[in-house]
């Protein structure tokens, strides 16, 4: 009994400290993403979920990643958060949990935070989301092109999106996203199949699919991927809602008969409001919208050859936006009338951009503060009539459209700077049609107060732009096919096209894209015109024939000429009639003449200007055709015996102020000393330079050329005792006075013996040589011959013999026999006294 007794205490003590220690077991946090794979396996193996027969899995501790939290590889299982936390790092498209191509997949009672999609769905189906709490994410739920998927009782809060659904051509199979998920406290409403009710009041999201007659109104909707979305639904009305929203605002799809009437919505980061592909016969109406892309009309892209929504009505609508205020692409039949589109000068910005979109009426609205007010591209059919289009860089741009009809617009800018953020720029273009080779119609549109104010870039075949439309009040002219006839002068704008024998003269073009454009032409005549600040002065496009172009002023255009393809023109009258003027010349007119190689000015450049490797204006004007001559100076040329000038001596006519140069040519054995200007020395420049700003005379200095300068000393030897002194003197001839002087011992210059002669005392014995450089006024130098010093020391004793110096050339030979005799008398006579004492 006692043994029984003792054993059952053990096992009781035993299984209690197994269940203090199971109680006591901390979970296992792990980092890094985790994989359920296909095979019903987790990796790694050692990450904090267990499984019971590969069905349920079960978290038993916290996940962090810097990427994926979760990634599910096998379908029907479930996801159990037991309560644990997936916790990301904010990754650029990381997901908390992802389903990609899964079914059967339950995910609950989940905490998801700081991922970029808190739980994303991609071509998923028949799973089901329920009781997770998803919170901080980029986006709370997502689902992408997945359908048949149920979502219960999710809370989603704090994040920037949280809620929303993108492959639409799937919206129509979600079900069962009821009112039991949340987003930041608020109900989501996604409704599927319902008829005639009202959203209410505590929604935080609204998706309405398949359904008909619903009243959205009087909401205030904050932070989801879209606030309103429509897919599939027809006959309701979103009206009186205010959708601040860093997402998209309100989005159709597939969605007609729609009303969207007085909403605000604003500070969107993406659309305001979108209308995508087959949602049509809708009314978007008094509406505030401030977004980086406020309207949106568009095809989906994965059905290139269909059209989107149509005969929708944008109407009366307040936009402000930063990259387009309407888009249309590939859009047919909507209206946009009446309103007002506000841009920030955002670059590439747009007011109203068409992307091939045929059909559509736009009228009436007001755009300005743009980087381009309105834009058809590759759009055809269009009528665009009695716009007000102020203050946008560029009014607007026509590129590949064809058969648009652009009536009764006003297209001005009054200020020629505008600022942009911190950039203060001229602003653009008025018009700007390019690549477009079919006929639009252009009739009563102004155009005013820009920098270019009408072009045509590659355009060709226009028809019916007539003089009904101008540029600062005056008639573009846009001719095509038109033969012997002659523009009016009071043209704004010249264009012909396929058109010959054409005569443009006197005209005053200005501002804009080209003053003249010229395509599949010729014979045309275009003289004594003004063509002023435009981007490119004349446009010469294809195919063109031989045109004569003269007596014109280009001046201060971007591009004075430009070839769209080679071609050879006249460009001027002959001489003295002359060119054209060009404000880009930068020659000097000094010379006359048919070769330009006479002395004196005739108004005409000295060489030719150079347009391309085929044009070539001859006799370019000096100053704009049609001005009065500037005034002329005369400049006499003379000079002295010696040498003449280039030009030659004479008196020439110049132009005033300009450089006329001299140049002085000396004769055989002269030379040029100098200038004198209207008497008075300026100095040996040779060319000389005379600025033209009166009568002058100019003179040419020559002077015979003297023998080469040379120099000599005397004596060239000497033999002296130490102490003694030899006078040099120097002899010096040619060259050009004054003369400078510099005596030289042993090669070295002595200090201050600079004169024409020197004395040389040596103060010990040894061997010295003397020389002298002459340096004349022109510094040429000449050096003597060197002169040879011989100094002896006096004799012990104190014996000595005087010495003299040759100042003549005298035999030596008897000094030379009296020296050796007494050299030999005195060896003689120094024994004997030695003795003696």
């Amino acid at each position: 009994m006692e043994k029984k007794t003792a054993s059952a205490i053990m096992l009781t003590l035993l299984l209690t400290s197994m269940l203090t220690l199971a109680f006591n077991v901390q979970p296992v946090n792990a980092e890094g993403t985790i994989y359920i794979r296909a095979d019903g396996s987790i990796d790694p193996p050692d990450a904090p979920i267990t499984t019971f027969d590969y069905v349920t899995y079960t978290l038993t501790g916290n996940i962090s990643s810097d990427y994926h939290g979760i990634v599910v590889e096998r379908s029907n299982i479930i996801i159990d958060g037991a309560g644990y936390t997936v916790e990301g790092a904010g990754a650029w498209e990381s997901r908390g949990i992802y389903l990609g191509g899964r079914s059967n997949v339950t995910i609950e009672n989940m905490e998801v935070g700081k991922f970029y999609w808190g739980i994303k769905l991609e071509e998923s189906s028949n799973n089901t989301i329920q009781g997770n709490n998803i919170t901080n994410n980029w986006a709370g739920i997502g689902l992408s092109w997945s359908s048949n998927n149920f979502l219960r009782d999710n809370n989603m809060v704090g994040n920037n999106r949280n809620f929303g659904v993108y492959g639409y051509e799937y919206l129509h199979f979600v079900q069962d996203v009821d009112s039991s998920n949340t987003v930041d406290g608020k109900f989501v409403y996604y409704w599927v199949n319902v008829q005639n009710a009202t959203v209410p009041s505590d929604a935080g999201y609204v998706a309405l699919v398949n359904c008909t007659s619903i009243t959205v109104q009087n909401l205030n909707l904050t932070n989801n991927i879209q606030c309103i979305l429509l897919a599939f639904s027809e006959n309701s009305t979103i009206t009186g809602s205010n959708i601040i929203n860093d997402g998209d605002g309100i989005g159709l799809h597939g969605s007609s008969n729609n009303i969207i009437c007085g909403n605000n919505v604003t500070a969107n980061k993406g659309y305001g409001i979108w209308l995508l592909e087959s949602s049509n016969n809708s009314i978007v109406q008094n509406n505030l919208i401030s977004c980086s892309r406020a309207i949106d009309i568009e095809m989906y892209v994965g059905y290139p050859d269909y059209f989107a929504a149509s005969n929708n009505k944008i109407v009366e609508n307040n936009i402000e936006y930063r990259e387009w205020g309407v888009r249309l692409s590939h859009a047919s039949n909507n209206t946009l009338r009446g309103n007002n589109i506000t841009g920030i000068f955002y670059p590439y910005s747009t007011g109203v951009y068409l992307y091939g979109s045929l059909f559509n009426s736009i009228s009436q609205n007001t755009i300005k503060e743009s980087e381009v007010g309105m834009e058809l591209i590759d759009s055809s059919g269009n009528r665009i009539a009695d716009n007000n289009l102020t203050e946008n860089f560029y009014g607007m741009l026509l590129k590949g459209s064809q058969a648009n009809s652009l009536i009764g617009n006003n297209i001005a800018h009054s200020p020629m700077i505008s600022e942009r953020g911190n950039e203060t720029r001229r602003v653009g273009i008025g018009i700007l049609i390019s690549y477009t080779y079919y006929s639009n119609l252009l009739r009563n549109n102004s155009i005013a107060g820009y920098m270019y104010n009408f072009g045509m870039e590659n355009g060709y075949y226009f028809q019916d732009i007539d003089a009904s439309n101008t540029v600062d009040g005056r008639p573009i002219y846009y001719w095509v096919n038109r033969q012997n006839s002659e523009i009016p002068s009071d043209a704004g704008y010249v264009a012909i096209i396929n058109s010959t024998n054409i005569r443009v003269e006197g005209l005053d073009l200005r501002n804009n894209y080209q003053g003249i454009f010229i395509a599949y032409s010729n014979n045309v005549t275009i003289c004594e015109n003004n063509i002023t600040n435009s981007y490119i002065g004349l446009y010469l496009g294809s195919e063109l024939g031989k045109n004569i172009i003269y007596h014109n002023n280009f001046i201060s255009n971007m591009q004075q000429v430009y070839f769209y393809q080679p071609s050879s023109n006249i460009w001027d009258d002959g001489y003295p009639s002359g060119g054209n003027y060009w404000s880009d010349y930068v020659g000097v007119d000094v010379k006359s003449g048919p070769n330009q190689d006479l002395p004196g000015s005739d108004c005409i450049g000295d060489t030719p200007y150079i347009i391309d490797a085929n044009n070539t204006d001859h006799y370019q004007l000096m100053n704009p055709y049609g001005t009065p001559p500037p005034p002329t100076y005369s400049l006499t040329i003379t000079t002295t015996v010696g040498g003449t000038t280039d030009p030659l001596l004479g008196t020439y006519s110049y132009t005033e102020n300009s450089p006329v140069q001299v140049t002085a040519i000396p004769e055989t054995n002269y030379l040029f000393e100098y200038w004198e200007l209207d008497g008075v020395n300026v100095g040996s420049a040779n060319p000389y330079s005379v600025l033209m700003d009166k009568n002058h005379t100019l003179k040419a200095v020559f002077s015979l050329i003297p023998p080469p300068l040379q120099a000599s000393i005397s004596p060239l030897s000497a033999s002296i005792l130490v102490g003694q002194s030899v006078t040099f003197t120097s002899t010096v001839s040619g060259g050009y006075t004054p003369y400078s002087y510099q005596w030289y011992l042993n090669g070295n210059p002595v200090s201050g013996a600079t004169s024409h002669t020197w004395t040389f005392t040596p103060t010990t014995g040894g061997i010295y040589y003397i020389h002298l450089k002459v340096t004349d006024a022109k510094a040429n130098t000449a050096q003597s011959d060197t002169a040879r010093i011989t100094a002896a020391t006096v004799p012990v004793g104190g014996y000595s013999f005087p010495i003299q110096v040759q100042t003549k050339a005298e035999p030596l030979l008897p000094y030379i026999a009296l020296m050796a005799t007494l050299t030999a008398i005195f060896t003689k006579l120094r024994p004997k006294t030695k003795r003696k004492r």
